[in-house]
């Protein structure tokens, strides 16, 4: 990831780690489910992907102020309202 012209690879937790090297990377948008992101059990996976080369992401969209819920019984907000949250 480029942050102010330095190339970061974001790391558990949120913390940054700086990458010495600059060749182009694949990087991996991991989105969670209803019940967020499982930090302990999906950890090997993160660890093996950062091994491979990958640089992942894990945007906690529970963390938002204000976000519209898509869980539970309810019906999901439609394209056109879940789109203006974005």
């Amino acid at each position: 990831m480029l942050v102010d012209g330095r190339l970061y690879e974001l790391q558990r937790l949120g913390s940054w780690r700086s990458i010495h090297d600059v060749k182009p990377r694949t990087v991996i948008i991991y989105l969670h489910g209803c019940d967020g992101h499982d930090l302990d059990t999906n950890a090997v996976l993160w660890r093996r992907l950062a091994r491979l080369g990958y640089l992942t992401v894990m945007p906690d969209s529970f963390a938002r102020p204000g976000r519209l819920s898509v869980c539970g019984h309810q019906k999901a907000p439609d394209y056109a309202a879940t789109r203006s949250e974005l």
